[in-house]
């Protein structure tokens, strides 16, 4: 869906790391920064699942993107989700 729906994040979450690279690549390719937001969500469920223990890759991968953000708004909800996949790793 455009944008995703994120009362189906838990569901993708659920799916565990096997999703990871894809959404991953889907965050890497959006262009849309609210989009991109939208998919750190879904990697926070991933993180809060335990899907992400250990994977400070993924959460470098995360921050750089977030870091790149332009858009006041949307850069603060990025890192409001890194602070909440960090905790999580």
């Amino acid at each position: 869906m455009e944008p995703p729906d994120v009362g189906l994040a838990f569901y993708i979450a659920a799916g565990g790391e096997k999703n990871v690279p894809f959404l991953l690549q889907k965050l890497k390719t959006e262009k849309r920064e609210n989009v991109q937001v939208q998919i750190l969500i879904l990697f926070d469920f991933l993180a809060g699942q335990g899907h992400l223990k250990s994977r400070q890759d993924i959460f470098d991968q995360l921050h750089a993107i977030v870091s790149a953000m332009k858009i006041a708004p949307f850069k603060k909800q990025g890192e409001e989700q890194l602070i909440r996949i960090k905790k999580n790793l």
